[in-house]
């Protein structure tokens, strides 16, 4: 089965995880082995977007402004110097740097938000948008005509 977790290597997967958490009488005992397994979410998201970057030859200004976001704002965050992005921020800078469907689900994970999810309307657009490689108008366009809410500002 092919690795989808393309900016941190899991030594175990998630169920496993899981799992150990039910069988673990407390959070110590839990801690002792699975420590190396837990996210410090601001670190960790600006390790994913530097990545993000350097995996697909984009330049912090270029993302922000494909994004429409002020001109060194991935900068702040890939340099940690601005932490706690919005789920919104997030899927725009990730189809900024045509990044997969796999490492936007593993930046929102890494974030604290919830990864887009097929069930719903709108996620399943910019998901699909994602797939095709549109650029954030073209995901808006396709939101827009759906009456769903657009991820720039109309």
């Amino acid at each position: 089965m092919e690795n989808k977790y393309t900016f941190f290597e899991h030594k175990y997967p998630t169920i496993s995880i899981e799992h150990a958490v039910e069988r673990c009488e407390s959070f110590s005992d839990f801690e002792k082995s699975f420590s190396e397994e837990l996210l410090n979410e601001d670190i960790q998201i600006s390790k994913c977007i530097e990545k993000m970057l350097i995996n697909h030859k984009i330049g912090a200004a270029t993302a922000s402004h494909a994004a429409g976001l002020a001109t060194g704002y991935v900068g702040l965050l890939q340099n940690g110097k601005k932490t706690n992005p919005s789920r919104e921020t997030l899927i725009k800078i990730c189809i900024a740097c045509h990044a997969s469907i796999d490492e936007t689900q593993e930046l929102l994970k890494v974030a604290g938000c919830q990864p887009l999810y097929v069930r719903r309307k709108r996620d399943v657009v910019i998901w699909f948008g994602i797939k095709k490689g549109f650029d954030i108008a073209k995901i808006d366009d396709e939101l827009y005509a759906r009456g769903l809410k657009t991820l720039v500002k109309k």
